[in-house]
């Protein structure tokens, strides 16, 4: 039977990890995430104007998105990062 292995191992020469290790983990999980955050509006704002341009309804004659809603929020965000 196998012993369990430790999540923090220690480098071959048995010390423990480096601080700089859990910093660079750190900051690299920070990083992806911050990406992947301002990527995800974007996504959904694309998603939705596809959705608009076809005129997809999930169910059919029943708007289930506040378009009014939904348009003015996209118009608000592009002039205030001054493309509209």
């Amino acid at each position: 039977m196998h012993e369990a292995t430790p999540i923090a191992r220690a480098d071959p020469g048995g010390r423990a990890p480096s601080p700089w290790r859990r910093a660079r983990s750190v900051a690299a999980g920070t990083l992806f995430l911050a990406f992947d955050g301002a990527m995800i509006l974007p996504l959904c704002a694309e998603l939705y104007l596809l959705k608009r341009s076809v005129n997809l309804d999930v169910f059919r004659g029943v708007d289930t998105l506040p378009d009014p809603l939904i348009e003015a929020t996209l118009h608000g965000i592009l002039r205030a990062i001054g493309l509209h």
